[in-house]
């Protein structure tokens, strides 16, 4: 116990005079009277009260010592250091996963650990301060207060969300809010899921609150729609992510009608695929939908039972290859399915003219560019002249090895046996991504820039052995895909919750207009970029509606998106014994609160002073 203002001791220095009260010889008045008999008591009431005589046991100095004790104490102030859940400065990252709805607590883990916080709130030391912040894809600061009702009422305003959370964001976040005391306790209440490396410190103690006991659930782990051979195949992957076989009921559905349903039993920890064939090759939004079968092992985490897919055929790319004679990229172009190649011949070594109705995906210059790129599409270089967009410098020879970027685009591939007798210097521009390079220089890169993706290729074909190794149909392949993916957007088979969706509607777009699985409408203005949509928490599909002319009532062109629960760190929902975050250098390793108990002294010197005037008074007034 600890005093804050220990100057208040001094008030107990009154018990030496009060003591002394007793010691002295109480005056009284002298009165004649008849006779002594009936006051012989009285007189020996007088002898004892003789002044310095021995301290005898009297009740009522007690219960008045007692009083002023407990007088002295309340005015030190007297506070007791705490070590529960909370601390004098709290930061709590409150986990709202989607592992978190999970119903082996009751109702909810989220529920649970809600509760729980409310009563750590209620332990929070006098002028203690709580900062609550929600971890979820986005971390959402709810409050930050000493107030006890302003904290319960922020707690009741979070919910639990349908993704992952991003733990470096909360983290970085949480220790932003710790820099404002010098001693704070970090109380992260959750059921694990943490990644295992990577987290940034954090400048205080860290106590970890686990919610959660069981691992029961069966999961949807991918969900997709594939058309081949003219007919469209569902296939369903599924995860039993207990420590016990499972049986469950799986249902696909093309919006609300029952196309097929059947039992599956899934070992533990195994995953066993479902596929659906003879589907009309048709667009279409599907659904797959996994239960519990009777009598089988609880699911306890609803989320990931129920995936979409959509089948959208893929749009033909227009392509126009301007070249004097190449005939290894004529070739690839032919056999690239979706593709439909164009070629146009220089004159007199400059590119044509092309008519202005002529509109294409993507535009291939080979060796040459026009003066003027034409106003719409995306554009591949190979072997480029200098140009507005960056500058080409001397031809050079490239020496092994060759290093390829971790990319999407130059993923998987292997240039260990490609060889180029001569590039072009370039540099590439801010916007350009080094995707290929040996030591002297880049020979492939790629970017976008005011809304338009170029790719670039320092070399000429004919001046490697590129086109006679397996890395070129690749190559070209993605290069293509990523300058002409075929829809607005590149979302894969699926997006996650709260992922983030990047939307090409191209240059003629004036308005886009994104409805999501509840019907919200969000609006959008292109203006001739690229747009980022990041409003994506709900599973289901959504719809991207992009329209050239905002006065009309049809969208010129509209394409679909999903986003599903794929993942195993949530659907994994056995909770975790432990987590790891590391702490800063120098960190106070303990926080301890602090509880004033002065109410409590003065209640009890109340006490004692009523004690005292019943045995003083109370007497007296029954019998008169």
């Amino acid at each position: 116990m600890d005093f804050l203002a220990p100057a208040g001791l001094l008030f107990g220095l009154l018990a030496i005079p009060l003591v002394a009260l007793y010691l002295l010889k109480m005056r009284r008045q002298e009165v004649p009277f008849s006779s002594l008999y009936l006051w012989e008591r009285a007189l020996r009431d007088m002898q004892a009260n003789a002044p310095w005589q021995r301290l005898r046991r009297n009740l009522l100095l007690l219960l008045q010592l007692l009083a002023l004790g407990s007088l002295t104490l309340a005015l030190a102030r007297p506070v007791r250091l705490t070590e529960g859940l909370t601390g004098q400065n709290t930061v709590v990252l409150l986990d709202a996963s989607a592992s978190m709805q999970a119903a082996d607590v009751q109702p909810s883990r989220f529920a649970a650990a809600v509760e729980t916080l409310h009563q750590a709130i209620d332990t929070l030391p006098d002028g203690g301060r709580m900062t609550i912040i929600q971890a979820g894809a986005r971390p959402l600061p709810l409050v930050s207060s000493t107030e006890r009702e302003a904290l319960h009422a922020a707690l009741e305003r979070a919910a639990p969300e349908n993704g992952r959370t991003d733990w470096q964001a909360a983290l970085a976040l949480a220790a932003g809010a710790a820099r404002q005391s010098a001693e704070t306790l970090l109380l992260v209440v959750s059921d694990g899921g943490l990644p295992p490396s990577g987290l940034p410190p954090f400048p205080g103690e860290v106590r970890y609150l686990p919610i959660g006991a069981e691992d029961a659930n069966l999961a949807i782990a991918a969900f997709t729609a594939q058309a081949s051979g003219g007919e469209v195949t569902l296939f369903a992957r599924l995860h039993n992510y207990g420590a016990q076989p499972a049986e469950g009921l799986l249902a696909f559905y093309a919006q609300d009608t029952l196309l097929h349903a059947e039992t599956v039993t899934i070992p533990a920890g195994a995953d066993r695929g479902v596929t659906l064939p003879g589907l009309p090759d048709l667009p279409a939004a599907y659904r797959a939908v996994l239960r519990p079968a009777e009598g089988s092992r609880p699911d306890y985490l609803a989320p990931d039972n129920t995936a979409f897919a959509v089948y959208q055929p893929r749009p033909e790319r227009r392509v126009l290859l301007v070249t004097a004679g190449n005939i290894f990229l004529e070739n690839i172009l032919a056999a690239l399915p979706g593709v439909h190649a164009y070629r146009a011949q220089p004159v007199e070594g400059r590119p044509p003219a092309l008519p202005p109705k002529d509109r294409f995906d993507v535009y291939v210059y080979d060796g040459l560019l026009p003066d003027t790129l034409p106003p719409e599409g995306n554009f591949l270089f190979i072997a480029p002249p200098d140009n507005p967009l960056f500058a080409v410098g001397a031809p050079y020879t490239p020496t092994l090895p060759v290093t390829l970027a971790e990319h999407p685009l130059t993923a998987g591939m292997d240039w260990g046996k490609v060889y180029v007798g001569k590039a072009r210097r370039i540099q590439p521009p801010a916007w350009g991504i080094p995707l290929v390079w040996t030591q002297e220089g880049t020979l492939v890169f790629a970017g976008e820039r005011e809304g338009r993706r170029l790719g670039v290729l320092a070399f000429h074909l004919q001046d490697s052995n590129l086109p006679l190794n397996v890395a070129y149909p690749v190559l070209i392949a993605r290069l293509l895909e990523y300058l002409a993916p075929g829809l607005p957007f590149e979302a894969g088979s699926s997006l996650p919750p709260g992922g983030n969706l990047l939307i090409r509607p191209g240059v003629d777009a004036q308005q886009v207009v994104v409805a999501d699985p509840s019907g919200a409408m969000h609006t959008l203005s292109p203006q001739g970029r690229s747009l980022s949509f990041a409003d994506t928490a709900l599973p289901g599909v959504y719809a991207v509606n992009i329209y050239t002319d905002p006065q009309q009532s049809t969208p010129a062109r509209v394409a679909y998106f999903t986003v599903n629960l794929f993942a195993p760190q949530e659907s994994a929902i056995r909770p975790a014994d432990s987590i790891a975050i590391p702490a800063l250098e120098g960190a106070q390793t303990e926080s301890r609160g602090r509880r004033e108990l002065w109410p409590w002294f003065a209640a009890a010197a109340w006490l004692f002073l009523l004690v005292e005037w019943l045995v003083a008074y109370a007497p007296r007034r029954l019998k008169t």
